[in-house]
């Protein structure tokens, strides 16, 4: 009970929430927990992929269903290992009724300017982990992965370590291996590394050996935590211990070449005060890429 003013004193009244209280409180619940089925069947703990990739129907009338036109530079900046805020930095709220907080897939219509002024219109699926990280992605129709450099984490491939076999490749393929998966923080031995990223890297491994390539470099990146000749040390050491675990599980040690380009070409930019909260935020940005050079054709 609360004691409000009126003009004739004071009087006790049960303060009740207007209409318009309500509503927002629904409209924010129903924001964040939409469809929070899912519409792709079985997704993975991991996020690695789907018993079923399925795709919202475009013509159902879903909210922008006519699509966006997104930068394809920022397109280019979505990776495994970023998160829903993120994600939405770079792309905007999901367009379909998916929902935020608690959904394991996102899903997106986004559209580009072609040469002869059509527009192209593609659908864009993210699928996240139980803790809201991204971890592989699809499109549709499939030939719209062509705009995206990252399509070595892209549809027809489930997940970007999954184990079955590859094709030959044809152009240069990069895989990203997120540092917190692969070592403590501030850790950088082969003795360092962790469960998660024995794991990504045992199947990494087996993708190589099967994968006919004329070099493979691995290539460390760390956070802007830290002097810049610190980083670009403990990045080195990163991209040599991965590389010594790959030529322990069978590839060739001559195809793997090692390099630390310290906190280059991060993946996000952070401004938090407190330094946990930076830590945090950059996390995408520590990593070691592992590009495949295909082999020339005879």
């Amino acid at each position: 009970m609360t004691l409000q003013h009126t003009p004739l004193g004071l009087r006790s009244e049960p303060v009740r929430p207007s209409r318009w209280a309500l509503a927002a409180a629904a409209a924010l619940m129903l924001l964040l927990t939409a469809c929070a089925g899912s519409i792709s069947r079985s997704i993975a703990d991991d996020g690695s992929g789907a018993g079923e990739i399925r795709f919202p129907d475009v013509a159902a009338g879903e909210m922008r269903q006519r699509g966006v036109f997104v930068p394809e530079s920022k397109l280019q900046l979505v990776k495994t290992g970023l998160n829903k805020p993120q994600i939405q930095a770079l792309l905007g709220p999901p367009h379909f009724s998916e929902g935020l907080a608690v959904v394991r897939e996102w899903d997106y219509v986004l559209n580009f300017h072609e040469a002869d002024n059509r527009v192209q219109s593609c659908q864009f699926k993210v699928l996240f982990d139980l803790e809201g990280v991204a971890r592989s992605f699809y499109w549709q129709p499939r030939a719209c992965a062509s705009r995206w450099s990252n399509q070595a984490q892209a549809t027809p491939v489930a997940s970007p370590f999954a184990a079955a076999p590859l094709a030959p490749l044809r152009s240069t393929r990069q895989f990203t291996l997120q540092g917190d998966a692969l070592f403590a923080f501030g850790k950088s031995g082969l003795q360092d590394i962790q469960p998660a990223g024995r794991d990504q890297l045992d199947r990494l491994a087996e993708q190589l050996r099967q994968t006919p390539a004329e070099r493979i470099d691995a290539i460390g990146y760390s956070d802007a935590i830290g002097s810049p000749t610190g980083n670009i040390a403990l990045s080195q050491r990163r991209a040599q211990a991965v590389r010594s675990y790959l030529v322990s599980r069978g590839v060739p040690a001559h195809l793997i070449h090692a390099s630390g380009r310290g906190q280059a070409n991060p993946v996000v930019q952070c401004d938090q005060a407190a330094k946990a909260q930076r830590i945090s935020c950059m996390a995408p940005n520590r990593r070691v890429e592992v590009e495949v050079v295909p082999r020339s054709a005879s």
